[in-house]
């Protein structure tokens, strides 16, 4: 029938702490008497009133004004916003196109160096004209015969 309470040093950590919270709440409620609740504020004259009535029209006006301001730097920020999308939008179009202009410059520097190419070899050509008129006095018939498969060798 009897049951054993448990017993150890949390139980008994435990069952100080209880009587000491029970303890410093009678002692409180025992403090502060019946009587200390403060009285009634004073009713508020005319001139509280109005000033009252002066100060919530001044903080209504000022959040009139402040909504007006936050409706305006929405509206600035909507139109920022699309400039930014249309600047982003010919930022994209510009890298495209120097894209394609700088596969255009490497296939004009390509067709430029086998241009130099040709006229290199055309200027080698016309020395070795030259060279072989000016040894053969200016005759093309010795020229011809020099300038068979056998005796050009290059």
């Amino acid at each position: 029938m009897f049951q054993r309470r448990p017993s150890g040093p949390a139980t008994r950590r435990l069952r100080v702490a209880l009587i000491g919270v029970v303890a410093g709440a009678v002692v409180l409620a025992s403090a502060v008497p019946a009587s200390a609740v403060p009285a009634p504020p004073p009713n508020p004259t005319d001139g509280q009133l109005g000033a009252a009535r002066s100060a919530q029209d001044a903080a209504a006006a000022e959040v009139g004004r402040i909504a007006a301001l936050v409706a305006a730097s929405e509206a600035e920020l909507e139109r920022v916003g699309i400039q930014a999308e249309a600047a982003g939008t010919a930022y994209l179009i510009a890298e495209e196109a120097l894209l394609n202009a700088q596969a255009v410059a490497e296939q004009t520097a390509a067709e430029l160096a086998e241009a130099g190419a040709a006229v290199e070899a055309a200027q080698a050509r016309i020395a070795t004209f030259s060279r072989d008129s000016y040894i053969n006095n200016g005759s093309l018939a010795a020229r011809r015969r020099s300038s068979t498969p056998t005796a050009r060798g290059s």
